[in-house]
């Protein structure tokens, strides 16, 4: 609420999701494995932000889909589904991009579009700045400079009580499980696990912006929380039973 700029993505991320609850079982959500919803938020991704903290519009919808979704599907279409979201989200997001660039250039009569790619580059280099000026970063920097926001002892409490707690309830539930339960609970939690590192992979592909902006792109590690928390629920049986 304090900055139009760093709410856009929370508004887009908060509505995919209330439109996936909503509208569930309607015909545009499930169609293509809600492939084409995440193709309208990566859409609206690119059409709104500036570049701040885009990749939570599908790593935390994409974790919630999963969960909808993913109870009816073996481990192989899981991830086929992740894959196939996440791309869709990709081409909307890229797509929107190279249309608004294509249109400025022919709306200005300038070259925009090659402005832009240049920009690009650079937003994914290891470079912060000209060449006289700016310093070279390795990618695992950018990583660390937006993990180390959260370098405090309040957070790292919170992690630890959350790490017993997984622990302590999966080890107390496998004493007493059938081993295919126990395999069906790590089978389900596998696609959390897989985006979690999202944002990761985000900071080393936009290391120049990741490193340069933590204070905008650290909220991206919000996916990393989330999809944890999602596989920590999972593993310790409270996914929803579905039909």
């Amino acid at each position: 609420s304090y900055s139009f700029q760093i709410t856009d993505c929370f508004v887009i991320t908060a509505l995919t999701v209330l439109v996936m609850f909503r509208f569930e079982n309607s015909r545009f959500v499930k169609c293509n494995e809600g492939a084409y919803l995440f193709l309208l938020s990566g859409i609206c991704t690119a059409y709104m932000d500036l570049l701040t903290y885009p990749i939570i519009t599908l790593g935390v919808p994409l974790s919630i889909w999963m969960i909808l979704r993913g109870g009816n599907m073996t481990l192989r279409d899981q991830l086929k589904s992740v894959v196939k979201c996440s791309a869709y989200w990709g081409g909307g997001y890229l797509g929107m991009l190279f249309m608004k660039w294509l249109l400025a250039s022919v709306i200005l009569r300038e070259n925009i579009l090659t402005e832009a790619l240049g920009e690009v580059m650079f937003r994914t280099s290891t470079q912060t700045g000209d060449t006289e000026g700016g310093l070279t970063i390795t990618r695992f920097d950018a990583v660390r400079a937006n993990v180390m926001v959260f370098a405090k002892w309040t957070y790292m409490a919170v992690v630890l009580l959350v790490l017993i707690w997984i622990l302590h309830d999966y080890f107390r539930y496998m004493h007493h499980a059938e081993p295919a339960a126990m395999q069906y609970r790590l089978i389900s939690a596998l696609p959390q696990l897989l985006i979690c590192v999202y944002p990761f992979l985000w900071y080393l592909l936009a290391s120049n912006h990741s490193y340069v902006h933590p204070r905008l792109a650290y909220r991206g590690l919000a996916i990393f929380a989330f999809a944890t928390g999602a596989a920590a629920v999972i593993l310790a049986g409270g996914r929803r039973q579905m039909d």
